[in-house]
C-alpha cells in the first residue's frame, strides 16, 4: 500500500499497523486515550507548540472510516456540540463610544494568548456582542484585542488558519496535494498558528 495522507500527516503501512497494535494492546482504552498516546508519541505539534490532539482524533476517525484501522467502540455519542458557558467579566466599559478614529488613536493590537487574563475578557466580549455568540474557537486561530489610547477595548478580532482543503482555491493556485500541504504549513508557520 502507498503512503496515505490524513489530516496533513503522511502514514505508511508500518504506522497503520503500529496504530492497530496500540489499540489491540490496550482494549480498555478509549478513542481519546489512543489519540493522546499517539499525539504524544509522535510529538505532533502545531507551529505554536501545542499538541495536535484534535487533529489526531480526526485522523483516527478518518482512518477508521476508510477501513484502515479498527478503533474501540465509542463510549459517548454526542448528539449536539456542547456549549461552553462564558463567565461575565466585571468592570468592562460598555458605554457607547462616539468618536473619530483620531480621537482614540493610537490604537494597539494585543494578542490574546491561551490561558492568560485577557482570554476571559476576549471570550466574554465575543460571547456578549457577536451576533452569533461565541462558545469556543475551532481549529488553529490567533486572537487580538484592539485598544484605544486610553486602554479601552474597541474591538475583538479572531483569524483562523486556512482550510486544509478548498478545491476552487487549490485549483486556482494550481496546487498539487503536496504543494497544498507545503503551502498551508508555511502559511501557518509564518503567522504563528
Amino acid at each position: 500500500m502507498a503512503n496515505i495522507v490524513v489530516q496533513g500527516r503522511a502514514l505508511e503501512e508500518a504506522q497503520l499497523q503500529a496504530i492497530q497494535a496500540l489499540v489491540d494492546g490496550n482494549p480498555d482504552w478509549s478513542r481519546r486515550r489512543v489519540a493522546d498516546a499517539l499525539v504524544q508519541g509522535w510529538d505532533w505539534r502545531n507551529a505554536a507548540g501545542r499538541l495536535k490532539d484534535m487533529s489526531c482524533r480526526r485522523l483516527l476517525a478518518r482512518l477508521e472510516a476508510k477501513g484502515l484501522v479498527r478503533l474501540p467502540a465509542r463510549r459517548q455519542v454526542s448528539t449536539k456540540r456542547k456549549t461552553r458557558v462564558i463567565a461575565a467579566v466585571p468592570g468592562v466599559d460598555q458605554s457607547e463610544l462616539v468618536a473619530t478614529l483620531a480621537a482614540v488613536q493610537p490604537v494597539s493590537l494585543e494578542q490574546v494568548g491561551y490561558g492568560t487574563a485577557t482570554t476571559a475578557l476576549f471570550d466574554h466580549l465575543l460571547a456578549r456582542y457577536h451576533y452569533l455568540g461565541y462558545s469556543y474557537p475551532v481549529g488553529a486561530n490567533v486572537r487580538y484585542l484592539v485598544r484605544g489610547r486610553d486602554g479601552r477595548v474597541l474591538a475583538c478580532a479572531v483569524w483562523a488558519s486556512a482550510a486544509l482543503k478548498v478545491g476552487c482555491r487549490d485549483q486556482w493556485l494550481g496546487w498539487t496535494s503536496a504543494q497544498r500541504l507545503a503551502g498551508l504549513a508555511g502559511w501557518r508557520t509564518t503567522r504563528g498558528f
